[in-house]
């Protein structure tokens, strides 16, 4: 079911020029949506492959993390970065949760 579930995402992302994705986290727990950010992320870095799906040109993956330190994940999944332009750190305008209660109490 999940592996049919990450076809049918597949079919419709890429046909999409540019792709944003975010709340990923259920497709991190199965190896069927494992692969399907690897596909696209292959096909944003090198094109379709045998005459596959062409797109997406674009992808933006959202991975909030609360440690911008480590590796970018969709659950347990290390999602793969080659070159330091594949990654951008987006801080956060909000202080953390705890600082915020500080202030105010």
């Amino acid at each position: 079911m999940v592996e049919q579930a990450c076809g049918a995402l597949e079919r419709e992302w890429t046909r999409q020029p540019v792709l944003a994705l975010d709340g990923l986290t259920p497709l991190g727990r199965y190896p069927a949506g494992q692969a399907l950010p690897d596909r696209l992320v292959h096909r944003v870095r090198y094109g379709a492959v045998d005459g596959g799906p062409i797109g997406p040109d674009a992808l933006v993956l959202l991975c909030p993390m609360g440690d911008e330190t480590t590796v970018p994940r969709i659950n347990d999944y290390i999602v793969r970065v080659n070159t330091l332009e594949e990654r951008i750190i987006a801080r956060s305008p909000w202080p953390a949760a705890g600082i915020l209660h500080s202030l105010v109490g």
